[in-house]
């Protein structure tokens, strides 16, 4: 089997051409809705920390390999001036 055959990733390839890509949405659905799981603890955690503890979040490993709570502090930040200037004044690298 080719999976990068057009006629596979394509609707009607041989008549609309790439007009009209195929959705497998559906393949993924079971996916997306264990993540939601996943991360709805680390959300409701972000929208309560304090700047504080935000900072040391921050802090981590520059190996460590969990990012989500890390991209949801940013995103917090990111529409939080006041909020983000607390945490960059608490923010402590270790490897600094």
């Amino acid at each position: 089997m080719d999976l990068f055959d057009a006629n596979y990733l394509f609707e009607d390839f041989k008549n609309k051409g790439t007009a009209v890509p195929l959705e497998a949405n559906e393949l993924f659905e079971d996916e997306k809705a264990t993540e939601a799981l996943k991360l709805k603890p680390i959300r409701e955690r972000i929208a309560k920390i304090s700047p504080e503890e935000a900072g040391k979040l921050f802090s981590v490993d520059p190996e460590e390999t969990e990012f989500q709570a890390q991209l949801m502090l940013v995103q917090r930040m990111n529409t939080d001036d006041a909020f983000a200037k607390e945490v960059v004044k608490h923010y402590k690298p270790s490897y600094y």
